[in-house]
C-alpha cells in the first residue's frame, strides 16, 4: 500500500495493510518481513493481528479455477494461485456449495495459525501480548464475522 508503510500521521492511521499479492511463493511472510523491517515489530506493542478475507474475492476465485484446472495463472497472479494452494487442497476434498467462498475461510484460518505458530510471534500470543484474529467480510452485509482467535475480556 503506497505511503501506509507504519508511518503515523497522528490521526491513528499508521496501520500497516497487506495484500494477498505481496505474499510470495518463496516465502510468504516476505512482506511482512519487508513491511515490519526497522519498525522493531517484535518489541513495538502492536497488541493486533487481523487476517481478514472478503466474500466474492477475485483473486481466490481465479485461484480457484485456476488450480481446479491445472493451468497456470500468467505473471504474478501465478504466485497468488501457489499461495492459495493449501486452502485448495483442504476445500477440494469436499463438497462446498460455494468452493470459492469456502477456499477464502479456509486461506484466512490458515494464514491466521501460520502467524500464531510463527516462531517470533508464538511467544507473544501464549503471552497474551499479541492477538491475531481471523475475520471474513461479507460484502452483502458489510458485516465482519470473526472466525477464530478474539480474545477473551
Amino acid at each position: 500500500m503506497p505511503g501506509n508503510r507504519g508511518e503515523d500521521d497522528g490521526r491513528g492511521s499508521g496501520d500497516d495493510t497487506l495484500t494477498l499479492r505481496e505474499r510470495t511463493p518463496d516465502s510468504p511472510w516476505a512482506a511482512f518481513a519487508r513491511l515490519m523491517e526497522g519498525n522493531e515489530p517484535m518489541t513495538s506493542g502492536t497488541p493486533l493481528i487481523v487476517v481478514l478475507g472478503h466474500q466474492r474475492c477475485g483473486a481466490v476465485k481465479a485461484a480457484y479455477k485456476a488450480l481446479k484446472e491445472g493451468k497456470p495463472l500468467p505473471g504474478n497472479l501465478r504466485s497468488i494461485a501457489e499461495a492459495l494452494r493449501p486452502a485448495y487442497a483442504v476445500v477440494s476434498k469436499e463438497k462446498h456449495a460455494d468452493p470459492v467462498d469456502a477456499m477464502v475461510r479456509v486461506h484466512i484460518e490458515q494464514t491466521s495459525a501460520d502467524l500464531r505458530s510463527n516462531a517470533d510471534l508464538a511467544p507473544l500470543v501464549k503471552k497474551g501480548d499479541l492477538a491475531v484474529v481471523s475475520a471474513y467480510c461479507s460484502l452483502d452485509t458489510g458485516r465482519v464475522e470473526v472466525l477464530t482467535g478474539a480474545p477473551s475480556a
